[in-house]
């Protein structure tokens, strides 16, 4: 039942330490992270996506990214599934030509962050720094690695970081190319990847950095635990799921 597995999902997803831990915070991430999550309500589970729903994501989408302008990878990878689901599909040539409104959330963060540089560079102040935390060497890039494993616990427990490795096998072994929640999930996780690695001197150390990518976390759960009721599973697979 898909109501009972994104139930399901949505629980476990609450649970993790992080999310408690930075929901009662004055950090925007959380909050974001909402708003996001109310725009992909409009895209989600819709064959045929309207002006209107469109407008409705972007709009909401907006509001994420001005937050946190993090936000932005999970934008970009619903827009890019969007167009790898409905490929060769009559509905691909729609998307595409609405692709300016898809494309609103991403003109709505740069404009911001040009003018808040110009202002920066105006005032002649530093509260606004603008730039790319790539690691400078090797050891900057293990000891970023390094943070970033040592923090895990911190997301998720050990327990939930064990099943993970198990439920992105699942996806993999009964991927849909025509189910957009499949596509979402693996792309949200390469524009995560790619997020970190350019953010990684800080996304390695704060907690905070990584709250956007829970919600591929959520998707995940949802779209293995969808694919249950047909999965003809190993003694193997059963266990580990157990």
């Amino acid at each position: 039942n898909s109501t009972i597995a994104i139930l399901a999902a949505s629980v476990l997803w609450l649970c993790s330490p992080n999310l408690i831990y930075y929901s009662t915070t004055f950090l925007p991430d959380t909050v974001a992270l909402s708003f996001f999550v109310a725009a992909f309500w409009f895209i989600a589970g819709y064959t045929h996506l309207s002006v209107k729903r469109l407008l409705l994501f972007s709009l909401l989408s907006s509001i994420a990214v001005l937050l946190k302008s993090s936000v932005l990878f999970l934008v970009a990878a619903t827009y890019i599934s969007l167009l790898i689901t409905n490929w060769n599909t009559t509905a691909f040539k729609s998307t595409f030509s609405r692709s300016f409104i898809l494309s609103i959330p991403l003109i709505i963060c740069v404009g911001w962050i040009t003018f808040a540089r110009h202002s920066q560079l105006t005032n002649h102040s530093n509260v606004f720094k603008l730039g790319l935390l790539l690691p400078h060497n090797l050891h900057e890039f293990l000891t970023a690695l390094y943070k970033f494993a040592r923090n895990l616990p911190k997301l998720y427990p050990v327990t939930i970081l064990a099943m993970l490795s198990v439920l992105v096998y699942l996806l993999i072994s009964r991927f849909n190319r025509q189910n957009f929640l499949h596509i979402f999930t693996i792309t949200g996780f390469i524009m995560w990847g790619l997020f970190f690695v350019l953010m990684m001197r800080n996304a390695g150390h704060h907690g905070y950095y990584h709250i956007p990518f829970q919600f591929l976390v959520c998707t995940l759960f949802v779209a293995v635990l969808g694919t249950l009721p047909n999965l003809h599973t190993t003694d193997t697979t059963r266990l580990a799921l157990y």
